[in-house]
């Protein structure tokens, strides 16, 4: 499911700004599943190109409602891969697409999560529909009323329902489906948020998500930043994280345990399957990670991040908090808030940097192809990054 989950992410991702490529990741998703669908059947690779041929061949292996599915993605698929005379999708179009994708993947996989696959509704800010002798608010503004009408302070929780309730009260004539998107799209460590264009200015970033359906402020100081990636959905099994560690490489090696400033800029770090450590011109060490945990301040007790499975939440906040205690940062410009992977024992390669000079960058990442660690070391030891397999992509720095 990964390479599908890819594919959806940059689906969901390409919505608002690029609808057409949108539409094309939706056809590609419906080709991958039902590849995998007739290769289940047959036993044998399935070398079938052409989608509706694919269609043909497995209607016996799927409802029909998923065949009709079928149809209705390789249409809009095929509507978004060519000049329209300069006319672009509607979104109208685009929702239906994800929603039908949606439905295709839950089909073949029942552990999808529905919700994930589909698009928030958003009301619109500049046509919002309200009696023409009132002003417009929009909910975004009235959401931020509702905040300082009930005073809430940092440590005061509130429901889904006590949102909705107040909107209600207020005379707001919003849907409450509306109301509560929003209330999504407001929440910082809630990955549909970034499903729409985000204010730049930080207004949205104002709620944060303690358990379902209940809520607190967010609060800069102690909370990790807001999300800026799909994690679910990022393909993060197929990733590689190379880190910078020209000034720490023996003891990040050692420890098993890299540190970095939890900070914005060079130090954001996409969620991987694998660490490299980086030092004169090359990847020298490859390790599996178990998780991520992110400290605030020096007493506080760590935020798991993200947790691969390999140990526990707990086991991976103490082998975090056993290395900070022990690690001198005194040429930090300030020792917090700090970002703590942790991974295992290394295995040793040359990935080398073709150009003269060192790496400046923080981190990068590359994909892998959904390789294990030992192939991986074998496909990149003794090569430049300038000579990876066409499999392996970089990725954009974080």
């Amino acid at each position: 499911m990964v390479d599908i989950n890819r594919e959806l992410s940059f689906a969901r991702q390409y919505a608002e700004g690029d609808p057409s490529s949108s539409l094309n990741k939706c056809r590609i998703i419906t080709e991958m599943i039902l590849k995998k669908v007739w290769s289940e059947v047959n036993e044998t690779v399935c070398t079938i190109k052409e989608l509706d041929k694919l269609i043909n061949q497995t209607k016996a292996d799927m409802p029909t409602e998923m065949r009709n599915h079928c149809f209705t993605l390789q249409n809009y698929g095929n509507y978004g891969s060519h000049y329209q005379s300069g006319e672009l999708p509607s979104s109208a179009t685009v929702k239906v697409t994800l929603i039908t994708v949606g439905e295709l993947i839950s089909w073949f996989d029942p552990n999808h999560k529905e919700i994930d696959s589909q698009p928030i509704e958003i009301e619109a800010e500049e046509s919002i529909s309200e009696p023409v002798s009132k002003p417009s608010v929009t909910i975004r503004k009235l959401m931020h009323k509702m905040v300082r009408d009930k005073a809430l302070t940092a440590e005061d929780m509130i429901t889904t329902r006590e949102i909705v309730d107040w909107f209600k009260n207020n005379g707001s004539t919003h849907k409450e489906t509306a109301v509560q998107a929003h209330i999504s799209m407001m929440t910082t460590n809630g990955e549909s948020r970034l499903s729409h264009k985000l204010k730049q200015d930080g207004s949205d970033e104002l709620f944060f998500r303690v358990k379902r359906g209940q809520y607190r402020l967010y609060n800069r100081s102690i909370d990790p930043d807001p999300i800026t990636e799909i994690e679910q959905f990022s393909g993060w099994e197929s990733k590689l994280l190379i880190v910078n560690t020209a000034k720490s490489f023996t003891v990040v090696n050692n420890s098993g345990v890299y540190m970095s400033p939890n900070k914005a800029g060079n130090y954001k770090q996409p969620r991987a399957k694998f660490i490299g450590l980086y030092v004169n011109r090359a990847v020298r060490s490859i390790g599996e990670i178990y998780g991520k945990v992110n400290f605030s301040k020096a007493k506080s007790k760590g935020r798991v991040w993200y947790n691969n499975g390999i140990v526990s939440d707990d086991e991976l906040v103490e082998l975090a908090i056993a290395e900070i205690d022990s690690r001198d940062r005194s040429d930090w410009d300030e020792p917090f808030p700090v970002q703590v992977v942790v991974f295992s024992v290394q295995t040793g390669l040359n990935f080398k940097k073709e150009t003269p000079g060192g790496w400046q960058r923080n981190n990068k990442w590359i994909w892998t192809g959904g390789l294990n660690i030992s192939d991986l070391v074998m496909t990149l030891d003794g090569i430049s990054w300038g000579e990876w397999p066409p499999q392996l992509t970089f990725g954009p720095p974080r």
